[in-house]
């Protein structure tokens, strides 16, 4: 469940403007995804809207919908694997008893999650050997499954000490994942947060995908230079609804929510569910959702000189204090590097 000023937040939104994405049930009546607006509905006295899931792939579907909407790391997505793996290596599906899903070996659970089937192996002995508060502490993504199983071999009297360690190198590691230093929008020590992209960006961004359908972290002064079919704003939650189309994305650079927009744009695409993306963030390429990005095919342009981002008043006021670079993924990579030239090199992925 969402924190509770999360979920407060969340009982606002509804309560002003509605449930916009329908609470998804089970076949038996239960929730199979949505216990948080179902809770913020009750709270904003709300009737919410629910559809029936009449597929066949329960977990599966489980899984899809939640890595959309949060940013959950390896450790905390192998721990669910681990969970999820009932099959030893080798044993056959067919004699094993009634259940209610597919059982799924290691192997198999490690490829739904995105996970190593060595991580998987990782958190199953640390399911078996450490005690609950630790294994509630990886599962809240507060230390990692290497250190749980650390924690484990540790004497009662230690553990606390071990954990605290391995917390404290976990947060410096997030950090630099993260990016770390001030967010790109944030023009020297102005501290305004309020920037938008550049025409001459935008016009690189059409070029590239032929237009914009969905712009998931924007507002209503910001589309008037996007332009996009659809956009979400801070009120909507881009990450809780639906996407789809040929996606523009400059997501908000706060730690924590930076890598979660980066996860779903992602996920997004190599679903098929968006047809195409361009991404706009900084040059952080030693960060981990950067990473993820390259790994997962996406053509680079590294874009000469600072933007100058749009204040509220229409002019480019906002330099930020790193370069930027605009990422894509489609149907067309090749035209990518033509389309953007004009903007400083560019470079189509080879994996």
């Amino acid at each position: 469940m969402l924190p509770e000023v999360e979920l407060a937040a969340l009982a606002d939104s509804i309560k002003a403007g509605g449930l916009r994405l329908p609470i998804v049930l089970a076949k038996d009546g239960s929730i199979l995804d949505g216990r948080n607006r179902a809770e913020a509905c009750r709270r904003a006295g709300v009737e919410p809207a629910m559809v029936t899931y009449d597929g066949d792939d329960f977990v599966g579907e489980v899984i899809r919908l939640n890595l959309q909407r949060r940013h959950l790391n390896t450790s905390q997505r192998a721990m669910i694997a681990a969970r999820l793996a009932t099959l030893g290596d080798g044993q056959r599906k067919d004699r094993v008893g009634s259940q209610i899903c597919e059982p799924k070996t290691q192997a198999e659970a490690a490829a739904l999650l995105s996970v190593s089937k060595r991580s998987v192996e990782t958190a199953r002995k640390a399911i078996e050997t450490a005690p609950p508060e630790v294994i509630a502490a990886v599962d809240a993504g507060e230390v990692t499954i290497t250190s749980a199983v650390a924690a484990a071999k540790a004497p009662d009297e230690k553990r606390a000490e071990v954990l605290g360690e391995q917390a404290k190198k976990k947060k410096k590691t997030d950090d630099a994942d993260a990016g770390g230093g001030p967010p790109a929008h944030v023009a020297q020590a102005t501290g305004e947060n309020e920037w938008y992209t550049p025409p001459k960006i935008l016009d690189a961004v059409r070029l590239a995908m032929g237009g914009i359908d969905l712009d998931p972290a924007s507002c209503a002064k910001a589309n008037e230079t996007v332009r996009a079919t659809r956009f979400y704003s801070i009120a909507d939650d881009g990450l809780t609804q639906e996407w789809g189309g040929r996606v523009f994305l400059n997501p908000p650079y706060e730690r924590g929510l930076i890598d979660r927009f980066i996860a779903r744009v992602v996920d997004e695409r190599r679903s098929n569910r968006s047809t195409a993306a361009c991404v706009l963030v900084n040059n952080a390429t030693e960060s981990g959702w950067f990473q993820e990005m390259l790994w997962a095919g996406w053509s680079v342009c590294f874009i000469r000189g600072r933007v100058r981002f749009i204040d509220k008043g229409g002019a480019a006021s906002g330099a930020p204090l790193q370069g930027q670079v605009l990422l894509y993924n489609g149907p067309d990579p090749q035209n990518f590097p033509h389309a953007v030239e004009a903007l400083g090199p560019a470079y189509e992925a080879s994996v």
